[in-house]
């Protein structure tokens, strides 16, 4: 999976149609169980390092080698 939504940005920098990797997620989701099993298991995923950096090089790189704009780095 390579795009989780579409968004827009409040910075200058990052104009629509560019392509833009993420490398952290801020989590304001709200009235759900903090959960991602139920029936009496719990687990829970890590969000420290919650994107591939490899992968989101890659895809940059395949990004601008068509011809496209990306930047790196950004928080989603």
């Amino acid at each position: 999976v390579l795009a989780i939504s579409a968004g827009g940005s409040l910075d200058e920098a990052l104009p629509p149609g560019r392509f833009v990797t993420v490398d952290q997620f801020i989590d304001q989701t709200r009235s759900r169980t903090a959960s991602f099993f139920d029936s009496g298991f719990v687990a829970h995923v890590g969000f420290a390092e919650p994107v591939c950096p490899r992968l989101s090089q890659l895809a940059a790189a395949a990004v601008v080698k068509a011809g496209g704009e990306a930047s790196e780095g950004a928080t989603y």
